[in-house]
């Protein structure tokens, strides 16, 4: 099945064409072609897919239309001084959303793994040798990826963690 990629639609699920995205892997020196294009574009729906499950709430503006399927296209999204198109996908997101794709095309699913923090060891022995791991908070969260390089692809269109925990109030 083809990638839906129409900004806006209520059916897209992929924000690069898989053209896009082999012209931005290309010009990052990836090779994909032991990988079929139908992987490919399989890939390119989890990458979107991640993208907008892990930086949606925080992407600047809002989103154009109220049925539309993807995170972007934004209305009152401002870039560098410049209000962004409401209609159009930024090819900084389009990058973004190929370079997940790139983790999910040579590692199906590294980046949303399954986690049963029952499974989870904090330390274990064997014979002489014992190890002791990072201690975390015990979720998800420590075991999800942080991908540097589509943190600094967004740099810009996201705002940061720190500015959703706080809230304004007016007085009356």
């Amino acid at each position: 099945m083809a990638l839906n990629t129409t900004p806006g639609d209520p059916a897209a699920d992929s924000y690069p064409t898989l053209v896009e995205a082999k012209a931005y892997w290309d010009s990052i020196g990836r090779d994909y072609s032991g990988i079929a294009d139908d992987e490919l574009e399989q890939a390119l729906r989890r990458g979107t897919a991640w993208l907008d499950g892990t930086y949606g709430a925080r992407f600047i503006g809002k989103a154009s239309t109220f049925d539309q399927a993807l995170e972007w296209p934004r209305q009152d999204a401002v870039y560098r001084g410049k209000t962004l198109p409401s209609n159009a996908i930024p090819q900084k997101v389009k990058n973004a959303a190929s370079e997940a794709a790139w983790r999910e095309a040579t590692e199906p699913n590294s980046l949303s793994p399954d986690y049963v923090p029952a499974e989870g060891v904090k330390q274990e022995q064997v014979g002489p040798l014992s190890v002791t791991y990072k201690d975390g908070a015990g979720g998800v969260a420590d075991v999800l990826p942080v991908v540097t390089a589509v943190d600094g692809l967004l740099r810009g269109l996201v705002a940061s963690k720190a500015s959703l925990n706080f809230a304004t109030a007016a007085r009356g």
